[in-house]
């Protein structure tokens, strides 16, 4: 669609710019803090009713531009983006708590909440429908803020420890094309010096 290729062209511009190393679309997910906590179903797990995830609508350039790492299978295409394909990456948290020692590569997720009456915003074809997982990602922090309260932060790290990281899924982002977008950026020296340019 025009707004997913403006989005891209943009992102393509901020990438190309001195002093960048890479740049990704978000629209759910400003690390640390949380993303969109949503309803989920992983198809053949019915003993699984109302858990909640995360979701994440995001660029395949996330995971290097983040320095998350790829663990297994495979990353978005380009193509898969601009189509808004049902692929969908977990985090490590996912897995652990919702999939054990199962092969989580060829297991399906879906959202209802990846469907809605908003105004402004265009969704891709059969939202409502199942989201093939086609690799795993490791663990970024994605708890600090609203769920989680700042007195249950301080308090864990005042243990020496960190509140856990979610269970979180990605798509592409072209799969609810929001009229807002989130650029995340990686340079490499001196950041003002990127923003500038």
């Amino acid at each position: 669609t025009e707004r997913a290729n403006k989005y891209e062209s943009v992102r393509q511009a901020i990438a190309s710019a001195p002093g960048v190393e890479q740049a990704t679309v978000s629209t759910t997910w400003l690390p640390p803090m949380q993303g969109y906590n949503v309803k989920t179903e992983i198809e053949g797990k019915q003993e699984l009713t109302g858990i909640q995830t995360q979701v994440i609508l995001t660029s395949p350039e996330m995971f290097e531009t983040l320095g998350i790492p790829l663990l297994q299978g495979r990353n978005f295409t380009e193509s898969e983006v601009m189509r808004g394909a049902h692929v969908a990456l977990v985090n490590q948290a996912f897995v652990r708590k919702y999939l054990g020692n199962g092969e989580p590569l060829g297991n399906h997720v879906k959202s209802p909440m990846l469907k809605f009456d908003q105004q402004d915003f265009v969704f891709g074809d059969d939202n409502e429908g199942w989201f093939e997982v086609i690799g795993v990602v490791g663990d970024a922090r994605n708890n600090a803020g609203f769920r989680n309260s700042e007195a249950a932060d301080d308090k864990a790290r005042a243990n020496g420890k960190q509140m856990p990281v979610e269970p979180a899924f990605f798509v592409p982002h072209t799969v609810v094309l929001t009229p807002y977008m989130n650029f995340l950026v990686r340079t490499k020296g001196d950041a003002a010096s990127a923003i500038r340019s």
